[in-house]
């Protein structure tokens, strides 16, 4: 039920971020786990706009999608965070294939803002409720807002999806403190494709327009891992985050940490900032490819399945910029390169071979990877049979690579054209 004027704790977000007090009020659990009374409820504040509190530890019911329809409005819950459980029965969240007409809708989105400013979300654990079926549904969709209030954010149980677990597309400006996501396994090989991330930005542009100028807090991940029919037939399509923005958007990620993810960041954008914690990662820690430019990447990574850094050339693609991956500049300390390889190429067989430390390629032909540092230090895990620190399938002019520690089995790989070596690796190279 509704309590108008109710008050609204500001919380550790709201008093860090954004400061935002009650506008709205109060919104008790209904107790009915038809989510008939909660949905009900939901979309009559969300008409009348503000922000309104939820009982920490509550546990609410939803059985369609809410719509956030007035700026500076949303749900908040100070302290423990309250419970919002998507249902999948029939008449619910139950769609079961990926069907365009859908994307968003009813059935699709838990909780959706659209061409919203000072959309507010804080204090919410989402979870969906177990179906043995196909279920795609996500709990976040924010598309055309600005100046996000985004809080603390849990969310788990969730399968199919479409991409994004946490959406954000041609959004300006704003702050997302704090998300979690985790135990996401999905175990299905009926449809055309299958990816699951933690968060993803524009995979769904508005009219071509990118989503800038966000500062994302921490997002941290845990046990986002396809079962075994899953990884056969797709391989590890699951990321921690994935930009999929086309030139500038300027996100920056204060730390994405977690274990046990296909891959930590994939990104397709520009000017990208990250700090990256990364354990048990299946495929790449780090992957810039699609035009990626002036990135600036820090990563701490133990345990991988092929490389630690990957950077792809680009071929020319319509949909995409016909430009390469350039200008970036990463550091990175991996360890144990390699120890997952082995364990994933058991399930999916198109696992490629055993790859180097830091990989440069270019599998499409177009625009080689150019004028990007890479520094730190790799090491392959015992018996990772990791071919080499660098490998350089393709490199435009410029690129430097300066890698220290225990991790050499030869300074490099195939064509070095472009690649630029600091003394001590050229030393190295000679000794070897």
């Amino acid at each position: 039920m509704l309590a108008p004027g109710a008050g609204l704790g500001r919380g550790a977000w709201a008093a860090a971020c954004t400061n935002v007090g009650a506008s709205g009020g109060f919104i008790a659990p209904s107790g009915d786990a038809s989510g008939l009374a909660d949905t009900r409820t939901f979309r009559a504040a969300m008409r009348r706009g503000g922000v309104w509190g939820l009982t920490p530890g509550g546990r609410y019911f939803i059985n369609g999608r809410i719509a956030i329809e007035r700026p500076s409005s949303g749900f908040s819950c100070a302290g423990a965070g309250a419970q919002i459980v998507m249902l999948t029965g029939p008449g619910g969240f139950d769609l079961d294939r990926y069907d365009p007409g859908e994307h968003f809708g009813e059935r699709h989105v838990g909780l959706l803002a659209l061409g919203v400013d000072r959309p507010t979300l804080d204090g919410l654990r989402v979870s969906m409720q177990p179906n043995p079926g196909v279920r795609v549904c996500i709990p976040f969709a924010l598309r055309g807002c600005s100046n996000l209030r985004i809080g603390r954010l849990e969310y788990w149980g969730f399968k199919e999806t479409w991409r994004g677990l946490f959406t954000l597309d041609s959004c300006a400006g704003g702050v997302v403190c704090d998300l979690y996501a985790h135990d996401c396994n999905p175990d299905t090989d009926v449809l055309p494709s299958l990816q699951v991330s933690a968060v993803v930005l524009d995979d769904n542009r508005i009219a071509g327009r990118n989503t800038t100028g966000v500062s994302f807090g921490a997002v941290r991940y845990s046990n986002l891992l396809f079962g075994p029919r899953a990884l056969a037939r797709y391989g590890p399509q699951t990321d921690a985050v994935t930009v999929m923005s086309s030139g500038w958007t300027g996100a920056s990620f204060g730390l994405i940490s977690g274990e046990g993810v296909g891959e930590v960041l994939d990104c397709w954008g520009d000017g990208v900032t990250a700090r990256i914690h990364a354990r048990q990662t299946q495929l790449y820690p780090v992957k810039l490819m699609y035009g990626a430019q002036r990135c600036r990447i820090t990563a701490d990574v133990d345990g991988t399945g092929l490389s630690a850094v990957y950077l792809a050339g680009t071929a020319d693609n319509p949909l995409r910029r016909r430009q390469g991956v350039e200008h970036n500049i990463i550091q990175v300390t991996a360890k144990n390169v390699g120890a997952l390889h082995d364990s994933v190429a058991a399930v999916w067989r198109p696992m490629p071979s055993m790859q180097a430390g830091v990989y440069f390629d270019n599998p499409g032909l177009g625009h080689d990877p150019a004028d990007n540092q890479v520094r730190g230090s790799v090491s392959a895990a015992p018996g990772a049979r990791m071919p080499y620190a660098v490998g350089v399938s393709a490199s435009g002019p410029g690129n430097v690579v300066a890698l220290a520690g225990g991790g050499f089995t030869r300074s490099f790989a195939n064509d070095v054209r472009g690649l630029r070596f600091p003394p001590a690796m050229r030393a190295l190279q000679a000794a070897r």
